[in-house]
């Protein structure tokens, strides 16, 4: 005790600076850094997609999980009066955006991923589709809308949320 109170200033400087490793730990900028010593597929799927992904969609990993946040700009659904053709204009979005992710991650590495959450955002609403990453993989494969139909409804899981 005595070896601190000789050198004061060390030991304030010592005491910020585990407060500022603290701080960024706490506020999540030390998670690229860990993530990066545990390779998974979710992580490497992740790299490459963010470079491809529009400025509304945002992409993070959860250990083998992935989960992409898309807000809607609403400017195409306005012409549409009613709401059931709102709702099918945002599940048509919804299945085009997985299709993106499909088509724009790599094949193998996709496979991989346990499970793809998409989150859509629109104005009145949130979607929330869940599905394995092998089953994405064919949807880069189908060129039918018929095919991508059947395909989505076989293996996605939609959720409704109203936005409150």
């Amino acid at each position: 005790m005595k070896h601190l109170m000789d050198k004061p200033v060390l030991t304030i400087g010592v005491i910020f600076f585990a407060l500022f490793v603290y701080d960024l730990n706490r506020r999540g900028y030390l998670d690229s850094f860990k993530n990066r010593f545990q390779p998974t597929s979710c992580f490497i799927t992740l790299k490459a997609l963010e470079k491809k992904l529009p400025k509304e969609a945002v992409a993070s990993c959860d250990e083998n999980h992935l989960i992409v946040d898309w807000k809607l700009e609403m400017g195409d659904f306005v012409r549409l009066e009613k709401p059931e053709m709102i709702l099918a204009a945002n599940y048509r979005e919804l299945a085009n955006n997985l299709t993106f992710i499909a088509k724009n991650s790599p094949v193998d590495l996709l496979a991989g991923v346990s499970v793809v959450t998409v989150n859509q955002e629109g104005k009145d609403f949130i979607l929330s589709a869940v599905s394995e990453g092998r089953y994405l993989v064919k949807l880069s494969e189908l060129k039918s809308p018929e095919l991508i139909a059947e395909h989505l409804k076989n293996t996605v899981k939609v959720k409704e949320s109203v936005k409150r």
